[in-house]
Protein backbone atom coordinates (compact mmCIF):
# COMPACT_ATOMS: atom_id res chain seq x y z
CA UNK A 1 0.00 0.00 0.00
CA UNK A 2 1.33 3.59 -0.90
CA UNK A 3 1.00 6.35 1.13
CA UNK A 4 0.68 10.09 -0.44
CA UNK A 5 1.90 13.03 1.05
CA UNK A 6 1.11 17.12 0.00
CA UNK A 7 4.46 18.70 -0.13
CA UNK A 8 4.99 21.05 2.97
CA UNK A 9 4.02 24.55 2.25
CA UNK A 10 7.13 26.97 2.78
CA UNK A 11 4.78 30.22 3.66
CA UNK A 12 4.07 31.04 6.81
CA UNK A 13 0.82 31.33 7.99
CA UNK A 14 -0.40 34.47 10.55
CA UNK A 15 -2.54 36.89 11.27
CA UNK A 16 -2.36 40.32 10.74
CA UNK A 17 -4.34 43.52 12.04
CA UNK A 18 -5.60 46.18 9.47
CA UNK A 19 -7.65 48.98 10.18
CA UNK A 20 -11.43 48.14 11.15
CA UNK A 21 -14.25 48.79 9.14
CA UNK A 22 -15.53 52.33 10.23
CA UNK A 23 -19.58 50.87 10.31
CA UNK A 24 -19.15 47.84 13.05
CA UNK A 25 -21.99 45.40 11.52
CA UNK A 26 -23.14 41.82 11.20
CA UNK A 27 -24.51 39.94 8.48
CA UNK A 28 -23.06 41.79 5.98
CA UNK A 29 -22.95 41.19 1.65
CA UNK A 30 -19.17 40.98 1.07
CA UNK A 31 -17.03 40.31 -1.72
CA UNK A 32 -13.80 41.25 -3.31
CA UNK A 33 -13.77 42.66 -6.81
CA UNK A 34 -10.93 45.24 -8.74
CA UNK A 35 -8.52 44.27 -6.17
CA UNK A 36 -10.57 45.62 -3.39
CA UNK A 37 -12.96 44.04 -0.66
CA UNK A 38 -16.58 45.41 -0.35
CA UNK A 39 -18.46 45.54 2.81
CA UNK A 40 -22.79 46.77 1.98
CA UNK A 41 -25.50 46.14 4.02
CA UNK A 42 -25.58 44.09 7.37
CA UNK A 43 -27.21 45.06 10.85
CA UNK A 44 -26.24 47.36 13.46
CA UNK A 45 -27.90 46.75 16.75
CA UNK A 46 -30.34 43.96 15.04
CA UNK A 47 -31.39 47.44 12.48
CA UNK A 48 -30.14 47.03 8.75
CA UNK A 49 -28.27 49.41 7.33
CA UNK A 50 -27.65 50.34 3.87
CA UNK A 51 -23.72 51.47 4.33
CA UNK A 52 -21.62 50.15 1.58
CA UNK A 53 -17.49 50.61 2.02
CA UNK A 54 -14.45 49.50 -0.01
CA UNK A 55 -11.23 48.20 1.62
CA UNK A 56 -8.23 48.40 -0.21
CA UNK A 57 -5.52 46.21 1.36
CA UNK A 58 -2.31 47.78 -0.63
CA UNK A 59 -3.60 51.27 1.35
CA UNK A 60 -5.03 50.00 4.44
CA UNK A 61 -8.25 52.27 4.10
CA UNK A 62 -11.67 52.20 4.38
CA UNK A 63 -14.01 54.10 1.48
CA UNK A 64 -17.57 55.14 1.65
CA UNK A 65 -19.40 53.95 -1.72
CA UNK A 66 -22.76 54.48 -2.41
CA UNK A 67 -25.21 53.30 -0.15
CA UNK A 68 -27.58 50.28 -0.95
CA UNK A 69 -31.38 51.31 -2.46
CA UNK A 70 -32.71 49.02 0.23
CA UNK A 71 -30.85 48.25 3.75
CA UNK A 72 -30.62 44.54 4.73
CA UNK A 73 -29.03 42.21 6.86
CA UNK A 74 -28.21 38.60 6.42
CA UNK A 75 -28.18 38.87 2.54
CA UNK A 76 -26.69 36.42 0.30
CA UNK A 77 -23.23 37.24 -1.46
CA UNK A 78 -21.30 36.34 -4.73
CA UNK A 79 -19.12 38.53 -7.09
CA UNK A 80 -19.37 37.47 -10.69
CA UNK A 81 -17.54 39.53 -13.18
CA UNK A 82 -16.18 42.16 -10.41
CA UNK A 83 -19.91 42.93 -9.82
CA UNK A 84 -20.99 42.23 -6.30
CA UNK A 85 -24.33 40.77 -5.88
CA UNK A 86 -26.50 40.82 -2.14
CA UNK A 87 -29.37 38.46 -2.42
CA UNK A 88 -32.46 38.45 -0.46
CA UNK A 89 -31.89 39.32 3.26
CA UNK A 90 -33.71 40.76 5.86
CA UNK A 91 -35.03 43.92 7.94
CA UNK A 92 -33.05 43.23 10.70
CA UNK A 93 -29.81 41.18 12.03
CA UNK A 94 -32.65 39.20 13.86
CA UNK A 95 -32.45 35.46 11.92
CA UNK A 96 -35.68 34.17 13.40
CA UNK A 97 -37.65 37.66 13.81
CA UNK A 98 -37.72 39.52 10.67
CA UNK A 99 -39.24 40.47 7.08
CA UNK A 100 -37.37 38.96 4.45
CA UNK A 101 -36.87 39.97 1.24
CA UNK A 102 -36.25 38.80 -2.13
CA UNK A 103 -34.34 41.67 -3.99
CA UNK A 104 -31.28 40.91 -5.45
CA UNK A 105 -29.07 44.41 -5.23
CA UNK A 106 -26.32 44.47 -7.79
CA UNK A 107 -23.20 47.15 -6.82
CA UNK A 108 -20.51 47.97 -9.61
CA UNK A 109 -17.30 49.44 -8.85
Amino acid sequence: MQHCTAPRSKVVTAWKSFTGDPTPRNAACFGSAKGSLYVAGGAVNNEAVGVTESFKVSKNAWTTQAPMPQAVGIPGSAVYKNVLYCIGGANNGNLFNNTVYGYVQIYQP
